[in-house]
C-alpha cells in the first residue's frame, strides 16, 4: 500500500505551504494587529524610560528601594544584628519586574504571531528588539533583587564595586 503522493517537491515549496496554512489559521489576527501589540509594548517601555535608558530605569528602581531601607541598617555596628532580614521594601523591585514581564509578554505574543504569519522578516526583527530589551531589563532587576536578598551589605558592596549586571553592561557599552 503506497502513501499519499508528495504534494510539495522542494523544501521551499513545503515552507511556503506551511506559511499559507498558518496564514489561514490566523485569519482573524492580522499583521497590523500584531504590530499594534508590539508598538503598545514599546510605548509602555518608552513611558517607563526603559528603552531610552535601561540603566537609568534600574537605578531609579534601586534608588526607590534604598529609600525604604532603615537608616540603622547603614550603621556598621548594627548590621550584624539585623543581617538576613528583609531590610527594605522588596516589592518595589518585584513590582518593577512584574511590570516589565507583562510588557514582555505582550511584545512576545506579537512577535510569535508575526513569526507564525510571516517567518523572520523586518517586522519580526523589530519585535525581537523590543523583546530583547525587556529581557535585558528583567535580568538587571532580578540581579538587583538577588543581591538585595543576600543582604544590604552585599548589595552595597556590589554597587560600589560595579559588579551588578546593569553596571557591567553599562561599562561595556561605553
Amino acid at each position: 500500500m503506497a502513501g499519499r503522493p508528495a504534494i510539495h517537491k522542494t523544501p521551499e515549496a513545503k515552507l511556503q505551504a506551511a506559511r499559507e496554512k498558518r496564514k489561514r489559521y490566523y485569519h482573524s489576527t492580522t499583521l497590523s494587529d500584531c504590530l499594534e501589540l508590539v508598538k503598545d509594548a514599546k510605548d509602555e517601555l518608552v513611558g517607563l524610560s526603559v528603552l531610552s535608558g535601561p540603566y537609568v530605569f534600574v537605578e531609579q528602581i534601586l534608588g526607590k528601594y534604598v529609600t525604604t531601607v532603615p537608616r540603622e541598617t547603614f550603621d556598621i555596628e548594627s548590621v550584624e544584628s539585623v543581617r538576613g532580614k528583609d531590610m527594605g521594601d522588596t516589592s518595589i523591585i518585584k513590582d518593577a519586574i512584574g511590570t516589565v514581564r507583562s510588557i514582555h509578554g505582550k511584545a512576545y505574543r506579537g512577535q510569535d504571531t508575526i513569526f507564525d504569519m510571516c517567518g523572520v522578516c523586518d517586522e519580526w526583527r523589530a519585535a525581537d528588539e523590543v523583546c530583547r530589551a525587556t529581557r535585558r531589563v528583567i535580568a538587571y532587576l532580578e540581579d538587583v533583587l538577588w543581591h538585595v536578598e543576600q543582604g544590604t551589605s552585599t548589595l552595597a558592596i556590589a554597587h560600589v564595586h560595579h559588579t551588578l549586571k546593569y553596571q557591567q553592561d553599562r561599562l561595556l557599552a561605553l
